[in-house]
């Protein structure tokens, strides 16, 4: 039986344990890789969020696939009434830690993006999730569900790792020798992925072997418009020109290589 059979045959609900038990091997290092100065998500991913966003003061939020908290306190600072959901228990701890750090009130609920039901529908103004796309199954459903969660006229700011890079994720079921020492681009190949993270030098147990999934770009816009959302922008975010003579080595890996895709969508 090869592997990739072996995981179909396993179930999602098998293979979102496992990403919930990497997930809490990896979030002390994640939070700590991404508190660098020259981060991608903050230097790249978050002004363009926050423009999305708007003035989101004495909303009602939705973090999906919080992790350590960066987004979720984020939101609270700007007025926002926030509800964070993780399937890590360490990385909500992370959460809990800085909420209560900077005094924020947060509820914070350990649960799957895969199954929202423990929430009630027509309760959220905005929804927002951040690179967390690509470790759930079916996504088409968890926006069908995500949409029942928001109010009648209510945002989905949705970011994800962009396609051109997890399509670089090597196969779970390659077993050549350089699979992971280099990626090569399989973008149609909707094989589940097992890839060691750029943070896993930062972990202390554990391989850093991380398991997700891959879809196109068509996939996330079809997936959202099949579940009844209202595109509104569609954002592959670069880095700013100025940055070209500040931050030169930032720069071109960021202009040459995309990040993030971001949608803003409308219920």
């Amino acid at each position: 039986m090869s592997i990739s059979l072996k995981y179909i045959m396993m179930g999602y609900r098998e293979i979102e344990n496992k990403i919930s038990k990497s997930w809490d091997e990896m979030a002390s290092a994640y939070d700590k890789f991404k508190s660098d100065t020259f981060s991608y998500s903050e230097m790249i991913e978050k002004p363009v969020v926050m423009r999305l966003l708007g003035d989101i003061s004495g909303k009602a939020a939705l973090d999906l696939g919080c992790g350590g908290g960066d987004y979720t306190v984020e939101l609270a600072r700007r007025g926002a009434k926030v509800v964070g959901v993780d399937i890590s228990k360490v990385s909500l701890g992370i959460a809990h830690k800085k909420a209560s750090m900077e005094g924020q009130d947060l509820e914070l609920i350990m649960g799957s993006i895969s199954d929202l039901g423990f929430l009630k529908g027509d309760r959220f103004d905005v929804v927002f999730s951040s690179t967390s796309m690509h470790y759930v199954a079916d996504i088409e459903n968890a926006f069908r569900q995500v949409r029942r969660l928001l109010k009648d006229g209510g945002m989905f700011v949705l970011s994800v790792v962009h396609p051109f890079y997890t399509a670089q994720y090597p196969l779970i079921d390659y077993a050549g020798a350089d699979k992971y020492a280099v990626f090569q681009l399989r973008y149609f190949n909707h094989a589940i992925r097992e890839y060691i993270p750029p943070w896993s030098k930062y972990i202390e147990e554990g391989d850093g072997r991380c398991i997700s999934y891959h879809y196109t770009v068509d996939d996330y816009f079809n997936a959202l418009k099949d579940a009844g959302f209202d595109i509104d922008r569609m954002v592959e975010p670069r880095p700013l020109p100025e940055w070209k003579e500040k931050y030169p080595r930032r720069y071109y890996e960021m202009y040459n290589y995309p990040l993030y895709l971001i949608f803003k969508c409308k219920k």
